[in-house]
């Protein structure tokens, strides 16, 4: 059944998240502020680092048509990279294709 794949797949990666939640709390103490500071540079840094890197670009041109930018595809902001994405981009109106643009201080 996928529902029951979808769950635990969800709970899998809430028991994951708890973890590290957990193993910051014993690094960083137990300030939110701190932890969420320390999360936030991390990112930072890994999509530095993620963007400073050439993409491995072998396996797209040989499935690709050769005009496709695959820099561009892999780089940039698309709607799939992550969880978080598909809501940016509604808060954009992207996906909604709707002039209504939200805020994340709303």
């Amino acid at each position: 059944n996928k529902g029951r794949l979808i769950g635990m797949f969800l709970v899998n990666v809430l028991d994951e998240a708890l973890f590290e939640l957990g193993r910051l709390q014993s690094l960083l103490g137990h300030d939110e502020a701190v932890i969420l500071s320390h999360l936030q540079q991390s990112e930072e840094h890994d999509s530095h680092s993620f963007r400073q890197q050439p993409p491995d670009v072998d396996v797209w041109r040989e499935n690709t048509s050769k005009d496709m930018d695959s820099v561009t595809i892999l780089r940039g902001e698309s709607i799939c990279h992550t969880a978080l994405l598909p809501s940016r981009s509604r808060l954009e109106g992207i996906t909604t294709q709707s002039n209504l643009i939200g805020s994340v201080h709303d």
